[in-house]
């Protein structure tokens, strides 16, 4: 028995490590977005036909419009396919990137919101816009200074919530945080129309996972088998001793002797 313990421990280990792995994280780059537009408080009053989903940019903020003399703010809004995130990982980061190309004349806050209705990038504008959170889920404040570069926004417990269908995946919102008549307090991204591939709206997703340990897995399966087999062989060894052996003077049964 002493020296079958040392191989029912090795079966045992065996068997635990055939399911071995190890946590790792990785990132995924969702590149383009599957729709993004923007609406401007200008088409209201100069009547322009909706949607600018096939435009060559996006805008977000305050601005002068000279032509027409009006104040006006815009708002972009894009959404993502997260088929590509894997089901059986964990959403660790993820943040909304858009590259911008024209700076406000002063530092401003511009905000991230969960867009909670359905919309359309060639209907949406001004009057036609989908609900939206109460709260923004992130901020961040661009400067005048680097004119041009990728702007972030935190958004991983928006994309939590669409990975695991808590919440339907409507996109985001962008707006700047104070909506009011001002010049210059706008900003302006490439969308996914954009010719320049590298440079169009991402999701930057860090994912989190265990992955299985495939040596560990190739070393075990013949070391459980050799186990199971060296096992197998003492106990037919133990049986067959059993078998041969007689019993011990002290199991015996004790008969009285007759007397003559």
């Amino acid at each position: 028995m002493k020296t079958e313990i040392p191989l029912i421990l090795a079966l045992i280990i065996g068997f635990a490590n055939l399911n071995a792995a190890y946590a790792v994280q990785s990132t995924i780059i969702i590149q383009p977005s599957t729709a993004d537009t923007y609406a401007n408080s200008f088409d209201v009053i100069i009547h322009r036909a909706p949607g600018h989903g096939e435009d060559l940019g996006m805008f977000v903020g305050n601005c002068y419009f000279a032509p027409e003399k009006l104040y006006g703010s815009a708002r972009s809004y894009i959404r993502f396919n997260l088929t590509e995130i894997p089901s059986k990982f964990e959403i660790v980061k993820a943040f909304l990137k858009l590259y911008m190309y024209m700076t406000p004349a002063s530092p401003q806050v511009y905000e991230a919101y969960r867009i909670t209705s359905d919309w359309s990038e060639h209907w949406l504008n001004w009057t036609v816009q989908p609900t939206y959170a109460s709260y923004p889920t992130n901020y961040t404040t661009i400067n005048p200074t680097p004119s041009t570069g990728w702007i972030s926004w935190d958004i991983t417990e928006d994309v939590k919530a669409w990975h695991s269908g808590s919440s339907p995946n409507h996109g985001t919102m962008l707006k700047i945080k104070f909506e009011r008549n001002a010049t210059d307090e706008v900003a302006a991204f490439y969308p996914r129309e954009i010719r320049y591939a590298d440079l169009r709206p991402k999701l930057e997703v860090t994912l989190e996972g265990e992955v299985p340990i495939p040596e560990l897995q190739a070393l075990m399966i013949p070391v459980i088998m050799a186990t199971a087999l060296t096992l197998s062989v003492f106990s037919m060894r133990r049986k067959q001793k059993n078998l041969n052996t007689l019993p011990s003077s002290q199991n015996r049964q004790r008969y009285p002797q007759s007397e003559d």
